[in-house]
């Protein structure tokens, strides 16, 4: 099923990401099944995030503005390197990352591979690590949709403000000390 077809019952189908969506929800994950999803990546960075963001641009250089630095977190348009060349490549470099190692490792990702090859894309970095709950993930995964401040139930990862290493040069900053 596509947009603009008509189910069973002469409705019209509301694909998440898709035109007629009023909420964004970007894709983040894999686009293979349900077949849709491509459409929904395609439309989502083609229709809406793209052309918004060469606007922004636009309005923040006339405002004095040099750089947007977007945090890699997961339910986001921007997560990983790869997401923010592609934005980059669109619209320009003043648009850059917030370093966030932390979430990068979580997902899988090696935070100093990344950080190499981001370069000059990196516009800022904080700093915080994680610790997966390997008891936690080992049944459910990573992914989890409790709030942060739930600390009565168990979450499959917990963040330990700490030095970002990565971040710092290896310099520790008692700003940073926990």
């Amino acid at each position: 099923m596509s947009w603009g077809e008509e189910n069973s019952h002469d409705e019209w189908v509301t694909w998440p990401a898709s035109p007629h969506d009023t909420i964004p929800n970007w894709i983040t994950y894999t686009v293979s099944w349900p077949p849709t999803l491509k459409n929904c990546l395609d439309y989502q960075w083609n229709e809406v995030a793209i052309p918004y963001w060469q606007g922004l641009v636009v309005r923040a250089k006339q405002s004095g503005v040099e750089k947007f630095a977007l945090e890699n977190f997961s339910s986001m348009l921007v997560w990983n390197p790869e997401t923010l060349f592609r934005l980059r490549n669109a619209v320009g470099d003043m648009v850059g990352l917030n370093l966030d190692p932390s979430h990068l490792l979580w997902m899988g990702a090696d935070p100093i591979a990344a950080a190499r090859a981001l370069g000059p894309a990196i516009h800022h970095c904080h700093g915080k690590d994680v610790r997966m709950e390997r008891g936690l993930v080992n049944i459910n995964g990573l992914l989890e949709t409790k709030p942060v401040e739930d600390t009565g139930k168990p979450r499959r990862t917990t963040l330990l403000w700490a030095a970002a290493r990565i971040c710092s040069g290896g310099r520790s900053s008692s700003r940073w000390s926990v």
